[in-house]
């Protein structure tokens, strides 16, 4: 769980990971030099809870380089992200370590967000393709398997390598593109992740930025043998990538959320 000035949502984020069905686990948090009250929330819970974990960086290594982080100090068999302003529903880690259990060739699963905050989507139920196939022919369109809802085997994500900190703020759709070039994906059945949908979130901040380095993602995944990219698909991102320059973000996101739910 990375954390930046977080301190209005992150002990919520972390009651959420502690209090979860699935107990066997380590929560590594990295305090990316915060400013605020962040550092003292993350050492209380460290002092309460010894499977909480707190690095704290002298200087900001953002979201990727976070990961990247704390993915060399994992030790279990799968790893789970966590962001400091969401919330998992108790059940989330025990359905995911099931499914992968289950599902031996899959090597990354998400599920389904329940939208709420400050926004008009309040209590919409993002929905995720649930197969392989499914996830491959959406994965041109848009990030079929949340970033914030996924859990991945430590050893494939070590074999496809850390995320590329050249790809930042769409690093995920990256990553999924290499994961799903060796692997199998998949999606649990419902919801798995409270996702906060509020102004200061990342996706409202960089929206244009998101688009742009997920539009060039796809396109350099379009030769990609392990995936099919239609024609259809590739007219959508020629039209995706148009419509950067001449749509508000805060209109393409009501629009997101609309079709998605439609």
């Amino acid at each position: 769980m990375p954390v930046y000035n977080g301190e209005e949502f992150v002990g919520k984020a972390i009651e959420c990971i502690l209090g979860q069905t699935y107990q066997n686990l380590e929560l590594l948090i990295a305090n990316d030099a915060s400013t605020d009250g962040s550092a003292a929330i993350l050492e209380s819970f460290a002092a309460q809870d010894s499977r909480v974990v707190v690095i704290d960086n002298p200087v900001n290594l953002y979201i990727a380089g976070n990961r990247n982080m704390l993915m060399s100090r994992a030790r279990g068999k799968y790893i789970a992200w966590a962001d400091a302003d969401d919330e998992s529903v108790p059940t989330r880690l025990e359905r995911q370590v099931a499914f992968l259990e289950a599902n031996p060739d899959v090597a990354m699963c998400g599920g389904d967000l329940e939208i709420f905050g400050n926004t008009s989507a309040n209590g919409q139920v993002r929905a995720y393709p649930r197969t392989d196939v499914e996830i491959r022919r959406k994965i041109f369109r848009y990030v079929p398997l949340a970033q914030p809802a996924a859990m991945v085997r430590t050893e494939a994500i070590r074999a496809v390598g850390e995320f590329d900190l050249s790809t930042p703020p769409a690093e995920d759709l990256d990553m999924l593109f290499r994961i799903g070039s060796r692997y199998r994906l998949g999606n649990v059945e419902g919801v798995v992740i409270r996702y906060r949908d509020h102004a200061t979130s990342a996706t409202y901040k960089r929206l244009r930025t998101i688009e742009k380095v997920s539009v060039r993602s796809r396109m350099r995944n379009f030769a990609n043998p392990a995936y099919s990219a239609g024609v259809a698909d590739r007219l959508y991102n020629v039209a995706h990538w148009l419509s950067i320059w001449v749509m508000p973000p805060k209109w393409k996101i009501t629009l997101f959320n609309y079709l998605r739910n439609s």
